[in-house]
């Protein structure tokens, strides 16, 4: 293994990269493939597509696996990626998905060009059917699909805007809307009143993955390099990240930096096999930066006075594995001083979930903890 053929970064934990091998995710590529067939025909999908889970568990990978498969397909097919800030009102939302550059022979009568920061803007003069009649002329051009991330911050005029008009747009032309958010995303798309966002079926929960696919996000990466677990380290590996995408990548930084740094100081050149020695050797590594992400979810729990009750909700998961809805409301009703008003309860729940410090998959009404360990980081360190 000469240390020209191993690379500076083989796992990249931090802001949504694509891991070296996206694991346990297998429905949601088929269903994403599904759809991008279905717009190479030049007819939309049946409905949008919706990803909700706490942070750190892949759904921007998930986005940016799509957004490659499309541009890797060469279908032609345009793909936008948003985020809320790109998009403070509806003539930004209208300029990001069809640039006035080129697109400006779709202008309807009903809008106008700006020229402003060195580039065409459209205005819609506040008028969302604009954005619809633009939109569908666009696509029936070229097919399009919009990946927004981060659409739980989503404001309610370009929400309401966007999710309407992808029904209507959808109907007349090859289009797609793809959501990825924190739990909290569905209060949100509940807010803007547009039901029929609950008829993208299914929405995908991208939670924490099952046993195997952690092995296989570990071992896939390794093996391209002919380096393999003992069984005893892999299964050690894979309890202490908890299943949780992020960590996993945490801890295939630590190996990997072990491995880069054995090359030239073994008789055949660098590691073959992850064993004890180098699990010890890597775990100092991904211990400081697991504890640095805790301290960071700890503090914005104390700056937002969500601690307290952050400290019941830990204490309560020590006795069960999940919680109804009316159980979670009381746990947090018990945590306070004051017995709180409906509305109290309902914006610390939304924003624990927001946290990621619980949270219930769409399939599903009982909440769970988002990551288990975080709640013995938020218990320890609460009661110095």
């Amino acid at each position: 293994m000469p240390p020209d053929t191993l690379q500076p970064e083989l796992f990249r934990p931090g802001w949504g990269m694509l891991p070296p091998y996206l694991a346990g995710r297998d429905i949601q590529q088929h269903e994403l493939k599904q759809a991008l067939a279905c717009l190479q025909t030049g007819v939309s999908p049946a409905s949008g597509k919706v990803l909700i889970g706490p942070r750190g568990n892949g759904k921007t990978a998930l986005l940016r696996w799509f957004k490659q498969e499309i541009e890797r397909t060469g279908s032609g097919i345009d793909v936008v990626w948003l985020t809320p800030d790109k998009i403070p009102d509806l003539d930004a939302l209208a300029t990001e998905l069809a640039p006035p550059e080129r697109f400006q022979s779709l202008l309807p009568d009903t809008l106008s060009l700006s020229l402003g920061v060195g580039k065409l803007g459209w205005e819609l003069g506040g008028r969302p059917a604009s954005l619809s009649r633009l939109l569908t002329q666009r696509c029936r051009k070229t097919p399009l699909v919009v990946l927004l991330d981060e659409a739980q911050n989503l404001g309610t005029g370009e929400g309401q805007a966007l999710l309407n008009s992808a029904q209507e747009i959808s109907a007349e032309a090859p289009f797609l809307l793809m959501l990825a958010g924190t739990p909290n995303l569905s209060d949100k798309l509940n807010s803007l009143n547009t039901t029929f966002w609950e008829r993208c079926q299914p929405i995908a929960g991208i939670g924490r993955l099952d046993a195997d696919a952690c092995a296989a996000a570990l071992e896939r990466p390794l093996a391209e390099y002919g380096i393999s677990f003992t069984s005893e380290v892999l299964d050690e590996v894979v309890v202490e990240s908890q299943r949780y995408p992020y960590f996993l990548q945490l801890w295939g930084k630590a190996i990997w930096e072990q491995v880069r740094n054995s090359v030239g100081r073994t008789r055949k050149g660098g590691v073959e096999r992850i064993d004890a020695a180098l699990f010890a050797a890597a775990k100092p590594e991904f211990e400081r930066n697991k504890n640095g992400f805790y301290a960071i979810r700890y503090r914005q729990l104390e700056q937002t006075e969500l601690l307290p009750v952050a400290r019941e909700v830990a204490l309560t998961f020590r006795e069960r594995q999940s919680l109804s809805d009316s159980e979670f409301r009381q746990t947090i009703t018990g945590a306070l001083p004051e017995k709180p008003s409906a509305e109290m309860i309902k914006t610390i729940s939304s924003a624990l979930q927001g946290h990621g410090y619980v949270w219930a998959p769409p399939d599903d009404v009982m909440l769970e903890p988002g990551i288990p360990s975080l709640m013995d980081y938020v218990l320890a360190k609460s009661a110095l």
